[in-house]
């Protein structure tokens, strides 16, 4: 079961670079599910933090993609905390990031919270293999199908995660 919602329409916007439009498309025409929101993060994220890598546009719109994840991040943190992928990306994305979104000196305690909360909550075996190895600070091996499941498109944040996991 794959990770984040993917769809013809949302491929053709990243292949035009229209990445912007992905969020436009993503709030408006997509129900709300978890898959749905947790790809909405996971782009915001990405794009801020890793936009040098994409192209230029993307670099010079840092700002737009920062407070996209930002806003995501809060209503998460706030309204979420029953969905287990939108938990996982929310602790993945504050550790990744370095920083919390909301200045809280103890943000790390937030990072543990809402791991343990994705694995609380799942009831998929990728998932909680998935969520095992980040928890084990990555020492342990992940099965390569695991990720071939859970990212198994060819979407920008798809390639990223399992670059990073693998």
């Amino acid at each position: 079961m794959q990770m984040f919602h993917y769809d013809n329409n949302l491929k053709n916007l990243e292949q035009q670079g229209k990445f912007k439009d992905i969020f436009s498309y993503l709030e408006n025409q997509i129900p709300f599910s978890e898959k749905n929101y947790s790809t909405q993060i996971a782009y915001a994220w990405y794009l801020y933090s890793e936009g040098d890598f994409v192209n230029s546009k993307v670099s010079s719109d840092w700002e737009f993609y920062k407070n996209k994840w930002i806003v995501k991040l809060k209503y998460a943190i706030d309204n979420l905390q029953q969905y287990p992928e939108i938990c996982f990306i929310i602790a993945y994305t504050l550790e990744m990031s370095g920083m919390d979104i909301n200045e809280d000196i103890d943000y790390e305690t937030k990072i543990k919270k809402f791991y343990e909360l994705s694995k609380t909550n799942s009831q998929n075996d990728n998932h909680l293999k998935l969520y095992n190895f980040i928890s084990s600070n990555r020492k342990s091996k992940i099965d390569t199908n695991c990720l071939n499941s859970l990212f198994p498109m060819d979407t920008l944040i798809d390639k990223y995660f399992l670059e990073v996991l693998s």
